[in-house]
């Protein structure tokens, strides 16, 4: 499950940046996210399998709560930010500590008013989501997986799974520089860093 959802979270990034390429910002932002939550989902199974292993099979309950998690939203985007092995920017951070990004995730595809029930609270529609926003957020998730995979290429960093790390090499780091040119100035400093090594 873990291998898969890794995969998934990569055809999800790839599938948001051809989205953006054709202008489709509501739906690229969408699928970003989605992207980065299948990341955090392969990080949640990840760590209980490590768990698993070097501390032992715990009971029922205490994995029926942990694999819980899968299921939650905001659980799987805060823990794509634990396996960024850069620093993000302190608004992506407070916007997912704070619920917002959640709820621009629901803003991107469906049309409503911001408060439920609520006939005057604000009208809100997918296009609201401009080119920017879109941009920024598939930037995130592109940055962390070009950090990630030259990380582990350089041999600085690891993943527990090696189905996992053996995808993340010197080609898949080039292949996804190609495939979306922009980057962060802290992605940018840690891949300089990373060449170096």
């Amino acid at each position: 499950m873990e291998v898969m959802a890794f995969k998934n979270a990569i055809r999800l990034h790839m599938d948001s940046i051809q989205l953006f390429k054709t202008h489709s910002y509501p739906s690229a932002y969408f699928l970003s996210v989605l992207s980065q939550e299948e990341f955090g989902k392969a990080t949640l199974l990840d760590d209980f399998v490590w768990h698993s292993t070097v501390e032992g099979r715990q009971g029922d309950e205490i994995e029926q709560d942990w694999l819980g998690q899968i299921y939650s939203h905001r659980t799987k985007q805060s823990l794509f930010v634990k396996n960024a092995m850069y620093e993000l920017p302190i608004s992506f951070l407070k916007s997912i500590e704070e619920g917002d990004l959640e709820e621009g995730k629901q803003a991107s595809v469906y049309v409503g008013f911001e408060k439920r029930r609520e006939i005057d609270s604000q009208f809100r529609t997918p296009f609201s989501v401009k080119k920017r926003k879109a941009s920024a957020q598939i930037t995130l998730v592109n940055d962390f997986l070009r950090v990630l995979s030259l990380g582990i290429s350089k041999e600085c960093y690891g993943w527990d799974n090696p189905a996992i790390e053996k995808m993340l090499n010197l080609e898949f780091f080039n292949r996804f520089s190609n495939l979306w040119t922009t980057q962060t100035p802290q992605a940018k400093r840690v891949i300089r860093r990373l060449m170096k090594a």
